[in-house]
């Protein structure tokens, strides 16, 4: 009988190692999985990597123009200009507003990759933007394997800083948890996006941002000296 109750003592143990090892089973399985769902760990042409992974698309595609900085710059210098010639040198009025479009964003976030390199692919990269906020989408290619990055985010300023909330990040098929991707993704976000806009710092501080429609407008203060 001692022998008996001696083994009953020992079978929770036994069903605790079982839980235990069942709940790493299935984490090491979920980190497998996810990691072939980016595309960029597993052969391409393997069995994990082709279940696991698929090719996210944009919402919409967007065809590059006239860089943001080419635009800002034209229309920045062109406005003071005129508001300098209008008051006989004075600026009493330094409001600022700029429309820029998911085109001309494009086409700069496209130079901007064309410049950093680190595997992202500038054909195929995008911004969008709609009422409820922007996207940006960037092909990646590290030899063999392609994944792509999209980012969901609304963007709001920060002392004079464009700064993204991001909503969602999908790297390949993996949707990136939220809290992971604002840890990781948020800063290198609001530093591509600062460089996007980077020339109006030049002529105006940043006080807000709307956006909707493929616009995005950018509304400020003129910050330039007018000497007399």
């Amino acid at each position: 009988e001692e022998v008996k109750r001696t083994g009953k003592r020992h079978r929770p143990a036994v069903g605790c190692c079982l839980i235990f090892l069942l709940v790493v089973f299935v984490c090491v399985g979920w980190i497998v999985w996810s990691l072939a769902a980016t595309g960029l760990v597993f052969r391409p042409d393997g069995y994990l990597a082709r279940a696991a992974y698929h090719v996210p698309t944009p919402r919409e595609f967007v065809k590059p123009s006239v860089p943001v900085e080419t635009v800002l710059e034209s229309e920045l210098s062109s406005e003071l200009a005129s508001r300098l010639q209008a008051s006989g040198g004075n600026l009493s009025d330094r409001s600022i507003s700029v429309t820029i479009t998911q085109e001309q964003l494009t086409a700069s976030l496209r130079n901007l990759i064309d410049q950093a390199g680190y595997g992202l692919q500038s054909e195929g990269a995008q911004i969008s933007i709609d009422e409820e906020g922007i996207e940006i989408f960037v092909p990646i290619k590290r030899g063999e394997h392609r994944s792509v990055v999209k980012v969901v985010g609304d963007i709001k300023v920060d002392n004079g800083a464009p700064h993204i909330r991001l909503d969602e990040i999908h790297l390949g098929g993996f949707h990136v948890p939220k809290m992971l991707a604002r840890t990781i993704f948020t800063r290198a976000v609001d530093k591509a996006l600062s460089s996007l806009v980077a020339k109006l710092g030049t002529y105006a501080s940043l006080q807000d941002i709307s956006y909707g429609n493929g616009r995005m407008t950018l509304t400020g203060e003129l910050i330039v000296e007018v000497l007399p």
